[in-house]
């Protein structure tokens, strides 16, 4: 097992259109946060649901679903910073491509890894990346998390 260190990202101030009645446009919000992860985490993503009847509400805060294009689902957190409309979107999400060419770069051998699209960073949790190296020679990369920060080890497991 090799330490390594993947850095959260997602962390924003979003301003909304307010609907009438008070109530915050989550379909905008829908769009905001695909852009925002597509932006900021390095994958695409399928949908992004998020409650449709939210008032306007300093303080309240809902959650949406990120779902990426493999099937992967994370929870996007979304804390309202007024009544008018403006919001912060956190999600301890990996950035998933710099994951897979910084692991990939210290297993050598041309590793290229094919890692989950969406993978928050909980203490405890692990996720498993598919290697392929320029020979052809496959491998499972399990990465688990140390910490909250980030932090990780993984561990490389040759197949077939």
């Amino acid at each position: 097992m090799r330490p390594r260190a993947l850095l959260p990202a997602l962390a924003v101030l979003v301003t909304l259109v307010l609907t009438g009645c008070g109530k915050l446009d989550t379909g905008k919000l829908e769009g905001v946060v695909k852009d925002e992860i597509a932006k900021d985490v390095g994958v695409t993503v399928q949908s992004v649901d998020c409650p449709s009847d939210v008032e306007a509400k300093k303080g309240a805060s809902f959650q949406c679903t990120a779902t990426g294009e493999d099937g992967t689902t994370a929870a996007i957190d979304v804390v309202q910073q007024d009544d008018k409309g403006n919001v912060g979107i956190t999600a301890p999400l990996v950035n998933v491509p710099q994951v897979e060419q910084a692991l990939g770069g210290e297993i050598g051998g041309g590793a290229k890894l094919d890692c989950p699209d969406l993978v928050l960073i909980e203490k405890g949790a692990s996720f498993t990346c598919q290697a392929k190296d320029s020979s052809g020679a496959q491998a499972n990369v399990v990465v688990t998390f140390e910490d909250d920060q980030g932090n990780v080890t993984y561990e490389v497991n040759p197949t077939g």
